[in-house]
């Protein structure tokens, strides 16, 4: 990509280390999460020492958030310079890296199909990291149960629970362990179930997200949805930016089968289909004047 990266950014860097430094990255998991099917997924391995260590070598930095965070970060300001320093050095040794590294490569692409779409009048606000665990009250559920509260008052309250940081859940320790062992170790372990069923749950610009799936729908509800449309289109766009495009952005960015959004009403299915053929036919004209 000839963008410069997104941690380049002066204005991104400084709001991505607040919501770092806020927690909204934590999804708050059981502490024994990780020792809790270590037999049991062990088991799905021929040689499971990689996937062992990884998992109790995991373990201590659940209890040191602060010092987690500053690896993170370090880690991000690395990845975004294309080297290995001594913070990505760490996710390395704990085997984690590589998902990662598909983390900052992927909202970087992102990030740079976001302000294309912007400029072409599909403005991208990222919605989907919800602060609250997993345990506690659905995200949807809860930002739509004041029905007392003024429009305003509720989109404030939208504005103000959610990160605006695509995918900033990924970066919770246990998220990382669960997409390595699937994307890494290329096993389907039961923490893979959990983090995978966790982020859908919590993040609705996945049409798994119960906001598409709720008959009620009203102003406020209609304006989440059209955020998370946005979101989940410009998130289908830039994966393929990143894996089938060799993140070069071109009109062939938009071609994203419409079978990639099996699962929504039928009606959004359609406007989904409608933003990418209105950014390709944007994009073209552009390019043209």
């Amino acid at each position: 990509m000839d963008r410069e990266h997104i941690f380049h950014d002066l204005y991104f860097r400084q709001h991505f280390e607040k919501q770092i430094q806020g927690k909204l990255w934590k999804c708050s998991f059981p502490d024994s999460v990780l020792l809790d099917s270590l037999l049991q997924d062990s088991a799905l391995y021929k040689e499971d020492s990689t996937f062992t260590k990884r998992r109790k070598n995991v373990i201590p930095w659940l209890e040191n958030e602060n010092q987690w965070e500053k690896i993170i970060f370090g880690a991000c300001e690395e990845s975004a310079s294309h080297r290995i320093g001594p913070h990505s050095q760490v996710l390395k040794t704990l085997h984690i890296f590589d998902a990662f590294r598909d983390f900052t490569d992927h909202i970087n692409c992102f990030y740079a199909v976001a302000s294309t779409m912007s400029e072409l009048g599909e403005v991208v606000r990222p919605v989907s990291q919800f602060s609250y665990d997993i345990n506690g009250i659905e995200s949807m559920d809860h930002m739509l149960l004041a029905s007392t509260m003024s429009m305003d008052d509720k989109m404030d309250q939208h504005a103000s629970e959610y990160s605006h940081i695509h995918d900033i859940d990924k970066l919770d320790p246990v998220m990382l362990v669960g997409y390595s062992e699937r994307f890494e170790d290329n096993v389907v372990t039961s923490l893979w179930d959990l983090c995978v069923e966790r982020h859908v749950r919590m993040n609705p610009h996945h049409q798994g997200h119960n906001l598409w799936h709720n008959l009620e729908e009203d102003e406020l509800s209609r304006d989440i949805r059209a955020d998370a449309l946005r979101e989940m289109v410009c998130d289908k766009v830039s994966r393929r930016v990143q894996k089938n495009l060799d993140g070069i952005m071109s009109k062939d960015m938009w071609d994203v089968e419409i079978i990639y959004y099996k699962g929504l009403p039928q009606d959004w299915m359609e406007n989904a289909d409608r933003i990418m053929t209105l950014m390709k036919q944007r994009g073209m004209c552009t390019v043209v004047t």
